[in-house]
Parts: C-alpha cells; structure tokens; sequence
C-alpha cells in the first residue's frame, strides 16, 4: 500500500510540472507573435550639384548668361564692345572692342572677323573655330555689351529734327526726312546737306531731294551713315 501511495504522488506531481510547462510555452508563444519588428525604408535625397558642374549638358545648365532672342539676331558693328564666354575655360573668357575693319583679337585664333555677323552667327562661328584643334564641343556665349552707336541728326527744316536711328537695314536720306515729319512750308528742298565726318575728314554732300520726289529716281538717293548730320535750310524769299 505504502508503494502504490508513493507512486500516486509522483505522478500528481509529474502531471502539475508538465501542465505548468504548457502554460509557460503558450506564454512565450504569445509573446513573441505580439511582438512585430518596423522597418523603415529611408530615400537619399538625390545629390545637390553646383550650378556649371562639369558634365551637366550646356542647355541643362541655367540661362542667364544666355542672350536674348532679341540681341542674338543683333549685327555686330565695328567699335562694338563684345563679351564672349566659354563654359570651362576663363581663359578665353575675355571683353574685346570691334575694329573699325570688323575684326577683333581673340586667343588662340588671332583676327577674326565678326562686323556684320549676328550674335548667333558670330558664337557659331568662334564654336567651329575652337572646336577645330583645341576644345571638344566648346559652348560658347557672345553678350554685346556696349553696342556702338548707329544714330544719325537732321537738323532744320523738318516737322521732328532730332537724333535718329539708322537700323540694320541702313537709311536713306529720304527715309530719314519723312522719319522726321517731313520738309516744314519754308524748307529750301533742294539743297540738303549730309554733312559726314571719316577719318577726320568732313565731307558735305548736297542732294536736291525736291528732285528724287518728283521724278521717281531712287538711285539719286544718298545713304546715310552712323554719325551723319542732315541739315534741312529755310528757303530765301
């Protein structure tokens, strides 16, 4: 009796150790399908790069430099002063003035000429140049940034005598007289002086536009230059 006593209770005791065993294994097992692991996912921020990085296309870089529609149709005219810039290389980033021949001095190509070449035209060209035998597709950059005065002054007898502007398409004496209004009731018309000063020397010029009028001959017509001076006299009674 006293063994099948002793066996009862090791097996009371065998089946409370096993069932608390179970209860601490559903507890870790809670415990850990509870328990969620965050991720977070972090994006770089995408690099800054300075304005002009090497590398970066010359139309993605910022415009500001370049010039407008308006002055890249601009002709280039002796005594212009002109900035030209090359993306990457100050050294042939330079100021030149326009010779009154056209031509103006730059590094590496000597003499070239740009008078009469647009904007456009003249950074074009100066491209082709470098890009010959000294720089890989060179970007370049021509401001006009003193552009040479194409004015020209009728004086006297006319309705607006003031200072006018000759454009790229040039002026006649005609053209600028009716620019100015007209002959006033008193102008003596046919005997306009230009009066033209080159290289220090003053030519006049008198042209009976009466004449060019009232018969029709354009070829009689005088065309004007920057700096000319027109000087319309008062006809004497």
């Amino acid at each position: 009796m006293a063994g099948q006593s002793l066996n009862g209770t090791r097996k009371a005791a065998l089946a409370r150790a096993g069932m608390a065993l179970c209860v601490l294994l559903c507890v870790a097992l809670t415990s850990c399908s509870s328990t969620t692991t965050q991720v977070r996912t972090v994006t770089p921020a995408a690099p800054q790069l300075p304005q002009g990085t090497p590398g970066i296309p010359h139309d993605a870089q910022p415009a500001a430099n370049k010039p407008s529609p308006a002055q890249n149709d601009y002709r280039i005219q002796p005594l212009d002063t002109i900035q030209i810039s090359v993306f990457n290389e100050a050294d042939l980033s330079v100021q030149r003035r326009v010779s009154p021949q056209g031509h103006i001095t730059y590094p590496l190509l000597g003499s070239v000429q740009v008078g009469g070449l647009t904007v456009g035209e003249t950074e074009t060209k100066l491209k082709d140049l470098l890009g010959r035998n000294y720089l890989v597709n060179p970007q370049v950059t021509v401001l006009v940034d003193h552009p040479n005065s194409r004015r020209l002054v009728i004086l006297g007898q006319v309705k607006s005598p003031g200072s006018y502007d000759i454009g790229d398409e040039g002026l006649t004496l005609v053209q600028a007289i009716a620019r100015a209004g007209g002959f006033t009731d008193v102008a003596a018309t046919d005997r306009i002086t230009v009066i033209r000063t080159e290289n220090g020397a003053i030519t006049k010029i008198v042209v009976n536009v009466a004449a060019i009028i009232k018969g029709g001959d354009r070829s009689k017509d005088v065309g004007l230059k920057p700096d000319d001076v027109v000087s319309v006299p008062e006809t004497i009674f």
